[in-house]
């Protein structure tokens, strides 16, 4: 067996182990890990094995041939950048069995999630609409971002778009009904309507999000054989749909960037160009290459990651200076390998090779740990009645599973702040609901009570 072949397997080995003890986890934990182990499976083993066994020359619009493995041979790349992937994997696995005995050891969770407030429902509801309204102003005005761009047109229309997608996986994880037929027309139609927000902005996020808040609603209680192979399907159904959205991003491009890229497919097998969109979006085995290309060089020191993670949580708007995490990697840590002097974007980097640049394996233990700690945490918001927002921020974006401890706490940092806009709508919603209330019992006739009525009899005799 090839070296490159042979580091697959045995990054692979710790992949399945993680798999088996995902599946004996409590709750919703246990999908969240379930996710992490498919994610990092087409990472780290299904985009390898795509390399060593087509061997792509690099061109335009190809992001899976690096033209850094090519230029040494992708059996003695892969074989080097999966290396520390491997270990850390089993570092992982480690904290993931500590975990879940510790969890064994806790009282078992409800066998549903939690049922919200009516008040609460309306939020959301409300929510959902202020959304739909942003996006089409956000169309009307052309202030629609596009797929790779880091900074949006209209921030404060972007408050309210955000808002209105936790709004939608609000409803599809608490809506409750007594018929399944408008319960499941209710959130298809949810998903149909991120969906199609998805394919206006170029992106799959949106669409994901509400993916993983079904299969959440579904197996936060167990999974049956019927859920599982529910789950299933559903996942394939997902996948197949992956390169129907990706067409919509390539009708963007310019014929002949359009055709550069459609000739990129040409290099592969026609049985896996259906499924090229798939290991061009779960991209962590790239930045574990630049890891590989930084040769020791230093990034950031373990005290300046864990400065950020802090400045990150405080709102920019009280003057703090932040640095996106995505954009330095890509300018300063794939820069290094790859000339990024005419490209900005945001990428996703993963806690192993973020953990591993910024201090070795202890950094990778370190954040594997907090990985694993805001798992528990998501999961604890998501059956609250109260901080469920924090929850459904890590359901609709994919920080616990491409990003490092810079980009969980960016993305707590800003639903922070979402948080005051979304509980301002609650209050109002519940206000509203009281004064009508409160009118409502005003303008009912007014009947005298029994008492009433015996005091006036008594009275009249």
């Amino acid at each position: 067996m090839s070296p490159g072949y042979l580091q697959v397997v045995h990054t692979a080995i710790p992949l399945a182990v993680l798999l088996g003890l995902s599946l004996t986890a409590r709750g919703i934990p246990r999908i969240l890990l379930v996710v992490q182990t498919v994610c990092w499976s087409i990472s780290f083993i299904g985009r390898p094995i795509l390399l060593l066994k087509v061997t792509p020359q690099p061109s335009f619009g190809d992001s899976i041939a690096d033209p850094r493995l090519a230029s040494i041979g992708y059996d003695y790349g892969v074989a080097h950048v999966l290396a520390p992937i491997a270990t850390s994997m089993w570092i992982y696995v480690a904290l993931v069995a500590v975990f879940v005995l510790w969890q064994r050891l806790l009282p078992a969770p409800p066998s549903q999630l939690p049922e919200q407030s009516s008040n609460t429902i309306r939020a959301f509801a409300v929510l959902l609409v202020g959304g739909v309204l942003a996006q089409i102003a956000m169309f009307a005005t052309g202030d629609i971002g596009k797929a790779g761009d880091v900074t949006s047109t209209n921030p404060y229309l972007e408050i309210f778009t955000t808002l209105g997608t936790f709004g939608a996986l609000g409803l599809i994880l608490y809506y409750r009904h007594s018929s399944n037929f408008v319960l499941f027309s209710v959130i298809g139609g949810l998903m149909l309507i991120e969906l199609v927000w998805g394919i206006v902005e170029q992106s799959k996020t949106p669409f994901l999000g509400t993916v993983l808040a079904v299969i959440i609603r579904i197996g936060a209680s167990g999974i049956s054989r019927a859920r599982a192979a529910g789950i299933v399907v559903g996942g394939v159904a997902v996948g197949a749909m992956f390169s129907w959205l990706q067409s919509f991003k390539v009708g963007t491009l310019t014929a002949q960037a359009a055709m550069q890229a459609a000739s990129a497919d040409l290099e592969y097998p026609p049985g896996v160009r259906p499924f090229l969109s798939i290991f061009r979006r779960f991209d962590l085995f790239e930045a574990a290459t630049d890891v590989y290309y930084m040769n020791g060089r230093p990034w950031i020191s373990p005290a300046e990651l864990a400065h950020r993670a802090v400045i990150d949580l405080i709102p920019s708007q009280l003057g703090v200076t932040k640095y996106p995490s995505g954009v330095e990697w890509a300018t300063n840590v794939r820069g290094s390998s790859v000339d990024m002097s005419q490209v900005t974007v945001s990428l996703a980097e993963g806690h192993f090779n973020e953990g591993y640049l910024v201090a070795g394996y202890a950094g990778v233990f370190a954040e594997s740990f907090v990985v694993l700690a805001m798992i528990f945490l998501v999961a604890r918001c998501l059956r609250s009645r109260h901080i469920y927002l924090l929850g459904l921020a890590f359901v609709e974006l994919p920080p616990l599973f491409e990003r490092g401890v810079l980009g969980i706490s960016e993305t707590v940092g800003k639903t922070l702040q979402q948080m005051v806009v979304a509980a301002i709508v609650a209050l109002a919603v519940a206000q509203y609901r009281s004064f009508r209330a409160h009118r409502a019992r005003a303008a009912r006739p007014q009947t005298p009570s029994t008492t009433e009525r015996v005091v006036l009899e008594n009275a009249h005799v």
